[in-house]
């Protein structure tokens, strides 16, 4: 019986292709595969160590390089992590104080991510519209990691009828997660 191949593909945003995300994911699938199905992180760094090995061109050895893209990635991190307490009604309720939103550049029409406070979103509807066409994106991409679970279909439908209220397809805006 002849075995079926397993197709990897890259996901959005991914800093490889997907003929680079065929052999990353067959060499770590593979990994996974030896050690009852589970590998971790360091797992993954021991095994790139290895000129040899079809992972370690996606790791950056150089340490100032990597080291200066891990303080970026903190940047993020940091960013992402901090929460604002909203008083509104005498009830506190803890927001994104940071949602990470595309924004047109007016002289050369490119564009480039940024951070914008939660006011800043509240008082722009391009911005608005983006966060709630990314939240959208991420929900949907949620159900679909969990569609074999019938036990959350009443969330599912809950979503479609979200979707359908907020009507984003006629916005223009497109979601960039």
């Amino acid at each position: 019986m002849k075995k079926k191949k397993i197709v990897f593909k890259a996901s959005k945003g991914a800093m490889f292709n997907d003929e680079q995300a065929q052999v990353y994911g067959e060499f770590l699938f593979g990994k996974a595969m030896e050690n009852t199905e589970t590998i971790t992180t360091h797992e993954v760094l021991e095994a790139a160590r290895s000129k040899k090995s079809p992972i370690h061109d996606y790791f950056d050895w150089e340490d100032s390089i990597a080291a200066e893209k891990h303080r970026l990635w903190q940047a993020r991190q940091l960013l992402s992590s901090i929460q604002i307490v909203v008083v509104y009604q005498n009830q506190e309720k803890v927001v994104k104080a940071f949602h990470n939103i595309y924004l047109e550049e007016d002289s050369s029409k490119e564009e480039r991510r940024t951070y914008v406070t939660v006011q800043g979103v509240a008082q722009n509807e391009y911005f608005r519209s983006q966060v709630l066409a990314n939240a959208l994106k991420e929900i949907k991409a949620w159900q679909s990691r969990y569609s074999e679970y019938k036990e959350l279909g009443l969330i599912f439908g809950a979503i479609e009828e979200i979707q359908k209220q907020l009507d984003l397809k006629g916005k223009q805006i497109e979601a960039r997660v």
